[in-house]
């Protein structure tokens, strides 16, 4: 952010808005949270052409005064690592915030705990718990009153101040989460991009009806050890919860003003 003031600052500092206004106006934050979650992993091209569209119609002014290549310029050799950055930060807060949602949802009596610093032996035996298998399956089945526990994990994730419709990418994203975490087949907990990105669309596909749709937890558990079949690297080995970016070290109370969440 101190970056991109500067920098701006330096070639428009008689610029009659100031990029300091800008930025005090959180044009990185507002602009990731309109992207998440249609776009968790955007490109560099999504993420020039959304920044542009935003501050096009915010702040006419400063982009008026702006030339196409000075936009381009700025874009690349200043902000799009930035917003990367704060992009990964804002998804990592999200998965941890779902992570919490399925303890809150579930309940310690239901589920044991995982701790934070578990080691990779000790995650691979909490998911051979019958309890963990037990959550996992429920997943994709109803309370009594006809919710669907995934959804009422992804609504206690994403509070109704900040979320006030849940999305199908909603439930793409909660329930990626949740199966990484949950799926006894599965030896991680860690939800790194590789698997995300292919949950992410396969679960949306899924939920808008354009895939083969997942109804049971034997479905999931069978299409992972299906994965699991296939030949592995050393990078496939499970990781100590302390290494997984699901387990970043966000504050509450940063999550909690991210997502909405009054506790």
């Amino acid at each position: 952010m101190t970056m991109m003031n500067q920098e701006v600052d330096h070639v428009k500092n008689d610029h009659p808005i100031g990029i300091h206004h800008v930025i005090r106006m959180n044009v990185f934050t507002n602009m990731v949270k309109q992207l998440f979650p249609q776009h968790v992993y955007p490109s560099q091209s999504t993420l020039k052409e959304t920044l542009k569209s935003y501050l096009e119609e915010a702040y006419p002014e400063f982009m008026s005064d702006m030339s196409p290549n000075e936009f381009t310029n700025h874009f690349y050799s200043k902000w799009c690592s930035s917003l990367l950055s704060k992009m990964k930060n804002y998804h990592g807060a999200a998965s941890q915030n779902v992570r919490h949602a399925i303890w809150r949802i579930f309940g310690s009596e239901k589920l044991p705990s995982l701790n934070s610093n578990a080691s990779a032996p000790e995650i691979v035996n909490w998911k051979k718990s019958s309890q963990v298998a037990a959550c996992f399956r429920s997943l994709f089945e109803q309370t009594e009153s006809g919710v669907y526990w995934t959804d009422m994990i992804a609504r206690s994730a994403f509070s109704t101040a900040a979320v006030p419709t849940i999305t199908p990418e909603h439930c793409a994203f909660t329930l990626a989460v949740c199966v990484i975490i949950l799926n006894p087949k599965s030896k991680y907990v860690k939800c790194n991009e590789k698997l995300m990105k292919c949950y992410l669309k396969q679960y949306l596909d899924d939920l808008n009806g354009e895939g083969p749709f997942y109804e049971s937890a034997q479905a999931v558990m069978n299409n992972e050890a299906g994965n699991r079949s296939r030949p592995t690297s050393e990078t496939d080995k499970p990781e100590p919860a302390s290494q997984s970016s699901l387990l970043m070290n966000y504050s509450q109370d940063k999550i909690n003003d991210l997502f909405g969440i009054d506790y």
